[in-house]
């Protein structure tokens, strides 16, 4: 949501954006309108410029590779959570993988935003790999 409104020229000072869950009922539809919301708004903005959030401003290709990370991230923990299986995209993998490798992490972990890194083989699948860079257990 905050990356759409940002996209749209709004301010991204918040990351509040209230209940847009409520009884839970509509997630599936709310999910696919915000989903397609989020892609259209990259579409229509393009990569160029920066993106300016509440945690900082940001090239706009690294704030769309971030925004994937988010979804390919928690799309992975909810299935966890409710016994689904999830495969991430070994391509999409490795475009998040390449902008958290490359990034200091140590205040996100330190503010309790990421957990502490798994150790992975070098050799591992690249979603296993960017799973484990930011702090989760494949």
């Amino acid at each position: 949501v905050m990356m759409t409104r940002v996209n749209g020229g709004q301010p991204g000072g918040t990351d509040d954006h209230g209940d847009l869950v409520g009884d839970g009922l509509a997630l599936g539809a709310l999910w696919d309108e915000l989903g397609r919301a989020n892609v259209a708004s990259w579409r229509e903005a393009g990569l160029q410029g920066d993106r300016a959030y509440f945690y900082g401003t940001f090239p706009a290709a690294a704030a769309a590779i971030s925004n994937l990370g988010e979804v390919l991230l928690h799309s992975w923990d909810l299935a966890q959570a409710t016994g689904r299986g999830y495969v991430i995209d070994p391509d999409l993998a490795a475009l998040v993988y390449g902008l958290y490798s490359a990034v200091p992490l140590d205040d996100k972990r330190a503010k309790g935003v990421l957990g502490p890194e798994v150790t992975m083989p070098a050799d591992a699948p690249v979603a296993d790999r960017v799973l484990a860079l930011l702090g989760r257990r494949p």
